[in-house]
């Protein structure tokens, strides 16, 4: 199954915190107060596959700002132009948007609807008119369409609003303006350390676990004044492994697969050779990677040898079978520091992970079994066809010392 088919809210999308806070799109500076975010612009992001876009908007000089710190900024209706120009491509007929905005308290509801419908307060020649574009969920107990459904409907440009402390004020007309905190659930963006990403990994900041389906990792540290961000810390959290590490762990903590948000998405020319540093490369690591997690307990209901961790497990094996394998090979021994090299499973902690499978046409089973010596298992085996649009197992297993 590819991404198109997924539902939206089951993709690891790459998000850019901040993202017209460059100097090629505002003309930030790290050097100046508010200092930068990202090291390219919109357009740019857009043309390298980024396809979800945190802003700010301010009411600012008069207008309408997407900005981080006031003296740069660039309109609102300029920025949806971007977008716009984007989506009406015919080269782009099969693109979504996603918008995650902080829009200030002061904001009137009425600004954002009428630059969102091409009507101002700030006027253009060019055609900034969203409206036909605009998707509105039905409510927050409707399962969210698939970017396919999406484009099949025309409505390509999702918005959310962030709605704590008074911000993203919207009348009863615009459905299209989503609660944020009702479809998403976040980490903590306060990092400012290493420690704070291991330990944000954990933790929830904002959104309604009962409704929400999106899961927001914020990935970046905040350095200096108005949260600008660090470059230099991104060089090296942003590693492929490191941040597919840290996605997994939260993955399998909060049972989403997350949305990457990021600072410095990319690296600058030569700094860092470009397979060890693209987000968007780690982006679809995780949307190739179903999850097989869950507990292991024993027959009186405790976890099994006290904890779920690597060193702790015995020996099990994790094996595929089933007329739905296209090849034979799908194996992880947890019987070392890491799986045989012939395996294509691999293994965070408590988490079990194998590549995406495509499955043989007409398949119908294709079963995990946990094998061991001296245990047996229950369920002793789970069928991953089951439900054709899996991605996550979640499941209890019992294990049994054998007599």
């Amino acid at each position: 199954m590819n991404n198109r088919e997924l539902r939206i809210d089951e993709i690891a999308w790459l998000c850019t915190h901040n993202a017209y806070n460059s100097d090629d799109e505002i003309g930030a500076k790290a050097t100046l107060p508010g200092g930068t975010n990202q090291n390219h612009s919109i357009i740019e992001q857009l043309n390298s596959g980024v396809r979800v876009f945190m802003i700010d908007v301010k009411n600012s000089h008069g207008g309408l700002r997407v900005c981080h710190y006031p003296d740069y900024y660039e309109d609102l209706c300029d920025l949806l132009i971007k977008y716009k120009i984007f989506l009406t491509d015919e080269k782009n007929k099969d693109e979504i948007i996603i918008l995650m905005m902080e829009v200030d308290g002061d904001v009137p509801a009425e600004w954002i609807a009428n630059t969102f419908y091409g009507q101002g307060p700030t006027v253009r020649n060019q055609d900034y008119d969203m409206t036909n574009l605009l998707y509105e969920h039905p409510s927050s107990t409707s399962k969210w369409p698939s970017q396919k459904d999406l484009v099949a409907s025309g409505k390509r440009l999702i918005v959310f609003r962030e709605t704590d402390d008074g911000k993203g004020k919207a009348n009863s007309g615009m459905k299209w303006y989503h609660d944020m905190w009702l479809y998403w659930l976040e980490t903590p963006y306060g990092n400012s350390s290493w420690n704070d990403l291991q330990e944000h990994s954990y933790q929830l900041l904002r959104g309604d676990i009962n409704t929400a389906s999106f899961f927001n990792l914020n990935h970046f540290v905040n350095t200096g004044i108005f949260g600008s961000g660090s470059a230099g810390f991104a060089q090296g959290m942003n590693m492929d492994d490191y941040l597919y590490a840290r996605s997994m762990v939260a993955w399998r903590f909060h049972g989403r697969r997350p949305t990457l948000s990021v600072d410095f998405y990319k690296s600058l020319s030569g700094a860092v050779k470009t397979e060890q540093y693209d987000t968007l490369r780690t982006a679809e690591r995780l949307n190739n990677t179903c999850v097989f997690s869950g507990s292991i307990i024993n027959d009186q209901g405790k976890p099994f040898n006290s904890h779920l961790t690597w060193e702790n497990i015995p020996e099990i094996d994790l094996k595929l079978t089933g007329n739905g394998l296209s090849a034979n090979d799908y194996r992880l021994v947890r019987n070392a520091d890491e799986p045989p090299a012939s395996s294509k499973a691999t293994s965070y902690g408590s988490i079990f992970s194998f590549p995406k499978i495509t499955a043989k046409k007409g398949a119908t089973d294709l079963w995990i079994s946990p094998e061991h010596p001296e245990y047996s298992f229950k369920p002793d085996k789970i069928n991953i066809l089951s439900d054709p649009n899996i991605n996550t197992l979640d499941v209890k297993i019992t294990a049994t010392k054998k007599t």
